[in-house]
């Protein structure tokens, strides 16, 4: 599965069970649908429903981008069998501070053991890193999960 990636202004459309991309200065660009994980846009592209009823019953997101790269706006596809337990539980959570607290300590205590595997892995390689694993040990001494 790929990210599709659209620079080029043009008209993005449904072909029997594929997508179509048409460009002036490509022509028509055919993108399998069983290739595609999701699809970000950084240009100007002319779309439709049917299009995007094609790609929410294919499960693709596309993620469109102004000019400058700057993220807009994202179509995310329906989830389905979804019964909100998942947004309440998360609501639940955000809540109670001592929940939220543990899930950051959670966030930060998974940042450090890759950053100490990221610097394992340096060392390794003959780079001095003992000084930045010992910061982090540091740093990180007094999360308690």
């Amino acid at each position: 599965m790929n990210t599709v990636y659209i620079f080029k202004s043009g008209l993005l459309k449904r072909k029997d069970n594929t997508l179509v991309l048409e460009t002036l200065e490509q022509g028509k660009k055919y993108i399998p649908i069983e290739n595609i994980s999701e699809i970000k846009i950084f240009s100007e592209i002319d779309l439709n429903k049917r299009l995007l009823e094609f790609l929410s019953s294919n499960n693709i997101p596309v993620h469109f981008f102004n000019r400058y790269g700057h993220f807009s706006g994202s179509f995310i596809p329906n989830q389905r069998n979804s019964n909100g337990c998942a947004i309440i539980k998360q609501a639940e959570y955000y809540l109670k501070p001592e929940k939220r607290l543990f899930i950051a300590k959670q966030f930060v205590s998974g940042a450090a053991k890759n950053m100490k595997q990221y610097l394992a892995y340096y060392k390794k390689r003959g780079c001095e890193t003992a000084a930045e694993v010992e910061g982090i040990a540091y740093l990180t001494g007094n999360i308690q999960c």
